[in-house]
């Protein structure tokens, strides 16, 4: 065997070496930065696919036949790729297959169970669709802290689970904001019991606090995709109640149909929070898919 030969097949064998070194040492590094899981073994396996195609291209290429650039595909001619550009491409991936995966995990999430059928008449088949009425929460605090806009603050407690109040199918309820599973039209409604009541002083007279309350109740809805809460109900009133009576009431209700995506939150907020009555008859926030 001349020199020549004998450097070629030094060569050929130092760079198989390397490559199996250069394997298990990207491996370790990557079990070392995402762990153990799913994602780490869609990943390890392409880069070792990646990894095989350039050490075939070195033996087709050690035995006098041609190949495209490491058989990473046409159009990819010349040199192997570098194991930066293998790594690029096979994190590029991982990133779109986790996004798909996240998609995927978000459509499953909640489908409208059903058809279920009343009394076995498939002519009464309905679909169990997501819906949540909330009731108010007597005794709870309700901060002025958060929320704060325009005037008005958001209502922070409603009672999800005892008495009048069920939320079912997909739908959930945290920090005063009822969260959509699915997209679809809904129906979305709100009720406000403003209650004025007039408290004795010490010496058992009235003081003089009926002038007029700007009373204000809005709906808003709060999208994954959008920054901003959007206002899309709104009612007010103005109200002088007489200084002769000792409370007064009145009920502000608001409702429509609009279109939900998966993920939108919707809440209420109100002036003067100090005035609703949270009577679970009397004050209430719900939406359904229809």
């Amino acid at each position: 065997m001349n020199e020549v030969a004998y450097n070629k097949v030094q060569a050929a064998g130092t760079t198989e070496r390397q490559i199996r070194v250069l394997k298990w040492t990207v491996a370790g590094l990557f079990a070392a930065v995402v762990g153990l899981t799913g994602s780490f073994v869609y990943v390890t396996v392409n880069l070792f696919n990646k990894l095989d195609a350039v050490e075939r291209a070195e033996q087709w290429t050690r035995g006098g036949g041609h190949h495209d650039r490491g058989g990473l595909g046409p159009g990819h001619t010349g040199s192997n790729p570098t194991i930066q550009e293998i790594v690029t491409e096979i994190l590029k991936n991982e990133t779109l297959w986790r996004e798909k995966q996240t998609d995927n995990h978000r459509r499953r999430e909640f489908l409208p169970q059903g058809p279920f059928t009343l009394h076995n008449d498939s002519s009464r088949a309905y679909l169990a669709k997501p819906m949540a009425h909330l009731t108010g929460k007597s005794g709870s605090g309700h901060s002025r802290r958060h929320g704060r806009g325009e005037g008005t603050t958001r209502i922070q407690h409603w009672e999800s689970r005892q008495g009048l109040a069920t939320v079912a199918n997909g739908m959930t309820h945290r920090d005063g904001a009822i969260r959509v599973p699915v997209d679809g039209l809904y129906y979305v409604y709100s009720q406000l019991y403003f209650r004025h009541v007039r408290l004795p002083a010490a010496d058992g007279s009235y003081a003089d606090d009926t002038g007029d309350h700007q009373l204000l109740h809005s709906t808003y809805k709060k999208s994954a995709t959008y920054p901003e809460k959007q206002e899309i109900m709104k009612s007010a009133r103005t109200r002088c109640w007489s200084k002769d009576s000792q409370y007064g009431l009145l009920s502000s209700y608001q409702g429509g149909v609009f279109r939900l995506r998966a993920g939108d939150r919707l809440f209420v907020q109100v002036s003067n929070v100090a005035m609703v009555s949270f009577e679970e008859a009397a004050s209430y926030f719900g939406a359904f898919m229809i």
